[in-house]
């Protein structure tokens, strides 16, 4: 009776410390690219304050155009712009929506259908986060 006690409580001491890593490390994954990000984000922000308009790219805000998963710079119009990071292999992005000053990630975006239509408009020009055939 007390070795079938002990083997439920190690499995579920397993199963929560399982849970605890993943959680743990979705939320260091998380807060490492929106740390990437900001930096970006504060110099797109600083720009636009000083010259009255947003960069045509990075390169104006002392940048260089990156070739791995980001940031990456889009502006959408005179005054909104997403950076992006592209994740993993399955075309997943992490977007930083500057109309809204919010984060979203992959392809489950929460927002009304207007936003959503201007993210999926904006990913499929980026040819970014829409599944490959």
């Amino acid at each position: 009776m007390i070795y079938k006690m002990l083997k439920v409580i190690t499995i579920v001491i397993t199963i929560v410390i399982t849970i605890k890593n993943y959680l743990y490390t979705v939320n260091y994954e998380k807060t490492t690219y929106e740390d990437k990000g900001f930096l970006l984000i504060n110099k797109i922000e600083y720009f636009y304050k000083t010259h009255g308009k947003l960069p045509d790219s990075v390169k104006h805000v002392g940048e260089e155009e990156k070739m791995n998963s980001g940031p990456f710079y889009k502006r959408i119009n005179n005054t909104e712009y997403f950076v992006f990071f592209n994740i993993g292999f399955d075309s997943d992005t992490y977007i930083y929506d500057s109309k809204k000053k919010l984060w979203y990630y992959g392809q489950t975006i929460p927002m009304n259908d207007e936003d959503l239509q201007r993210i999926k408009s904006f990913q499929i020009k980026a040819n970014i986060g829409v599944k490959r055939k």
